[in-house]
């Protein structure tokens, strides 16, 4: 049976574009928080969401830093700072990396950040695992109110039993 030269080629562009739109590997998001110029725990203060023309959400966060493992920029325990990106809601059938999760005010969370270029905010560092530690399942983000914090906790571990 004879393949054609374009048959081929197509066949290698489609499985090409399938892969560039699936899933990246744990190993892939733990990379990136290791590599985060801010690894901290933080308390969500608030949260904004913005709906633009283009349906695009903009997400605006505003947290208190609880705990730092990793400041580039010399964040410190009780700081303040704002947090921005867009929030993207996949449809049901689509493949690929995970989008960030979305977190809720009056929550404590892990966070791999960055400093934006205009140095006035964080942007996430590790796309689908910004707010939430690799080998944590998503049900350990747990909501306590600052006075119930550990401060001594590990902040990659659950602290409720």
């Amino acid at each position: 049976m004879k393949i054609t030269f374009r048959l081929l080629l197509g066949i290698v562009l489609l499985s090409s574009a399938l892969v560039a739109r699936a899933e990246l590997s744990s190993q892939a998001y733990l990379d990136m928080q290791h590599s985060a110029s801010e690894q901290l725990v933080i308390w969500v203060d608030s949260r904004e969401v913005r709906t633009d023309e283009n349906e695009k959400r903009n997400v605006v966060i505003k947290a208190r830093v609880k705990q730092v493992t990793h400041s580039a920029t010399g964040l410190e325990p009780g700081q303040k700072i704002v947090i921005r990106y867009d929030e993207f809601v996949p449809k049901s059938d689509l493949v690929g990396p995970r989008p960030i999760p979305s977190i809720d005010e009056d929550s404590e969370v892990p966070a791999f950040l960055t400093k934006s270029t205009s140095g006035n905010y964080y942007i996430p560092a590790a796309r689908g695992y910004t707010f939430q530690a690799i080998g944590v399942k998503a049900t350990t983000v747990f909501s306590r109110s600052p006075s119930e914090i550990n401060h001594k906790a590990n902040p990659w571990q659950n602290p409720r039993p």
